[in-house]
């Protein structure tokens, strides 16, 4: 993943971008920087190249000239869909999900969770979101949801734009 060069790596910039930036074949995946969600990652990464993406992170390799916040800008700007885990309840994470949902559409992210803690359900309950456990069979279903959800997703946006098209 290229990053663009924002003036400062502020939300409002990724707005500004170009909309046709976004790519038809890139995922972006939000998830907490931490070991315990490698395996996670792992699998969501299997669940997007099984539905024909590629898949990037911020702290992906080869990056770490670009501040963190301009990779995460640029990623969720350039992804067709963007998967954000939840689990932990991580501010940064919710910081990256409601930047999201300002310059995604709805359907275009996908909300993951080990389980949500009360005080967060209320905020996010209405968007869905997506269970897994963390276990052999619980991480296989997770990359199987994964490809699902974005086969399912791709198939809604292009239904979408054909209707689009007939009206212009």
């Amino acid at each position: 993943m290229v990053v663009s060069s924002y003036r400062r790596p502020y939300p409002k910039d990724a707005l500004r971008d170009d909309l046709s930036l976004e790519r038809d074949d890139f995922c972006f995946v939000v998830i907490p920087f931490a070991r315990e969600f490698d395996a996670v990652y792992k699998s969501i990464k299997e669940g997007c190249k099984a539905a024909g993406y590629k898949v990037g992170r911020a702290d992906d390799p080869g990056q770490s000239s670009t501040p963190l916040m301009a990779r995460i800008l640029h990623g969720i700007r350039l992804a067709s869909f963007v998967i954000v885990d939840v689990t932990g309840g991580n501010s940064n994470v919710f910081y990256e999900l409601g930047i999201c949902y300002t310059i995604k559409d709805v359907d275009q992210v996908l909300i993951l969770a080990q389980s949500l803690p009360a005080d967060l359900r209320v905020d996010i309950c209405h968007l869905g979101h997506e269970r897994y456990e963390v276990s052999s069979s619980g991480l296989k279903h997770l990359a199987k949801s994964v490809r699902t959800w974005l086969v399912r997703s791709r198939q809604r946006r292009a239904q979408e734009l054909k209707v689009l098209q007939r009206w212009r």
